[in-house]
């Protein structure tokens, strides 16, 4: 009986290890979907403050142009887009998460629609963008904040034709 005991012991806590780990990834990933909901909210409401609320100080973000933003340029964008937006709905989903200590790294597919006056056309104009981004994510003092974000995927129509990149 003894001899059953040992190794059965063994096969237990690393079940428990395992289950953990899993628990440990499940409860980031809750928590980061919870910022972005957030996020998204306060997108739809032009509410820019609540749409930076996730992002940290030293934030950047790299687009397909290799271009790199950051906190400062993402907040002036983020005033201008509600300053000129009429309407914004958003989507976004998690198509790969992976947690390592307190980094989360996160493969995001992101759609949006922005209905806003267009000064070319003398009309509304309706933007959609679709883009695939990969974000990580830190904790720091409870709080999940986003540190870098990487443009990998993007594409825009005006009225339904494609934009240049």
């Amino acid at each position: 009986m003894r001899r059953l005991f040992a190794p059965m012991t063994v096969l237990f806590l690393c079940a428990f290890a395992l289950s953990a780990f899993g628990d440990e990834t499940s409860v980031a990933r809750k928590a980061i979907e919870i910022d972005i909901k957030k996020t998204i909210a306060a997108t739809e409401k032009k509410e820019a403050v609540g749409m930076l609320a996730f992002y940290a100080p030293d934030y950047t973000f790299v687009n397909r142009k290799k271009q790199t933003f950051g906190l400062k340029e993402m907040r002036g964008r983020v005033n201008r887009l509600v300053g000129a937006a009429k309407s914004i709905k958003v989507k976004a989903e998690i198509k790969k998460f992976t947690l390592k200590g307190n980094a989360a790294t996160l493969t995001i597919s992101e759609e949006a629609t922005v209905i806003a006056y267009n000064q070319k056309r003398k009309r509304d104009s309706v933007l959609k963008t679709f883009s695939t981004i990969e974000e990580v994510w830190s904790k720091a003092g409870g709080t999940w904040l986003r540190r870098r974000g990487t443009q990998l995927t993007s594409t825009a129509t005006l009225d339904g034709q494609k934009q240049p990149e």
